[in-house]
């Protein structure tokens, strides 16, 4: 009688793969933590060391289905490593070895419970014709503080000039932005929020932003846009009359007038003088308007510093009378002789 011989066959533990996966995660991490990689690297370290054993166990039979098993191993033990390294940091207020969850489900800086951030003022009112301080930003924990995106909530007319977005600024390290605030709607008052979102546990940081528009109306030129040109005349000295072409700016309207018109004066220290009323366009648009000036044989070949003045005799109530005036230094040149025009250039003064 011949006894049956029965056939051992190996056998391979199921969770063999899972526990050398989450191993080499681990292991993994570790290494790049020392080595002073960010932990965005950490992760991205762990995730491919834990993709190793699970695909070596795929080969065999049914390809397909061990490549999605093993796909599905690497991904659960990830998490597993990613969970276990983000809970140790949070019960022992450490820096993360992984990215933060807000940062990879949400987005902006990682957050570190060492830093920590300052920013004044709370509240800031602000006109169209700016803001009386700047938002200042303050690095008040131990570890360096990130700051991220700065946005302001709504459509609200805010916007903010200088940068801090993106910087990383040291313990105690400072740093400052303004806040502008422009409309042309009129006697109108909006509000809204700034939020800075930085790697401090309590981002977003915010600052409540008021802007307010006077209802009074506002006359404007500026020095930039003033020119100048010289127009023959039948001087027989043949100095030519000076031309001086300005722009004026309404802001709002003028109650009252279908047709409005402002005073304008014209004075240099050389005696050129000219007073005139000009027509002003639509509100918020420009118009350009313009003055001669006879010259006489003493006054070419000089330098002439012209005062323009909006309503010099403050006959219309304003929200802004400091943008009323524009000071230019105009020369002129070319000795006058008989059918000749002397040449004149301007430059703000």
């Amino acid at each position: 009688m011949t006894a049956a011989k029965t056939a051992v066959q190996p056998t391979t533990q199921p969770w063999a793969p899972f526990f050398l996966s989450v191993l080499a995660a681990v292991c993994s991490a570790v290494i790049t933590t020392t080595l002073g990689a960010t932990p965005g690297w950490n992760l991205a370290g762990a995730v491919l060391a834990a993709a190793i054993p699970p695909m070596i166990s795929a080969s065999g039979p049914r390809p397909g289905m061990r490549v999605g098993v093993a796909v599905a191993v690497t991904a659960v033990s990830v998490l597993v490593t990613y969970g276990g390294f983000t809970s140790f940091a949070y019960v022992t207020e450490q820096q993360s070895t992984f990215p933060d969850p807000a940062e990879l489900f949400v987005g902006g800086p990682t957050k570190d419970r060492r830093a920590g951030i300052a920013v004044s003022p709370d509240i800031l009112k602000c006109t169209t014709s700016g803001c009386p301080r700047k938002i200042s930003i303050v690095s008040t924990g131990e570890a360096p503080l990130k700051v991220g995106k700065i946005s302001f909530d709504g459509d609200s007319g805010f916007g903010r000039t200088g940068e801090c977005q993106g910087k990383t600024l040291q313990p105690q390290e400072k740093c400052e932005f303004g806040v502008t605030f422009k409309t042309e709607d009129p006697g109108v008052t909006r509000n809204g929020r700034m939020l800075i979102e930085n790697n401090a546990t309590d981002s977003p940081s915010s600052v409540t932003v008021e802007g307010r528009t006077s209802s009074l109306p506002d006359l404007s030129l500026s020095a930039v846009g003033v020119s100048c040109s010289m127009q023959p005349t039948r001087s027989i000295a043949g100095t030519g009359a000076l031309r001086v072409t300005f722009k004026i700016q309404l802001t709002g309207a003028l109650p009252g007038r279908t047709k409005p018109t402002v005073r304008v004066s014209a004075r240099s220290d050389t005696g050129l003088s000219a007073g005139f009323q000009a027509v002003l366009g639509a509100p918020g648009k420009s118009v350009t308007s313009s003055v001669s000036f006879p010259l006489k044989t003493t006054q070419v070949n000089r330098t002439h510093t012209l005062i323009i003045t909006l309503d010099p005799r403050k006959e219309i109530a304003e929200s802004d009378e400091t943008d009323n005036q524009a000071k230019v230094a105009i020369t002129v040149s070319g000795a006058g002789v008989v059918g000749s025009v002397p040449r004149c250039q301007s430059e703000p003064a």
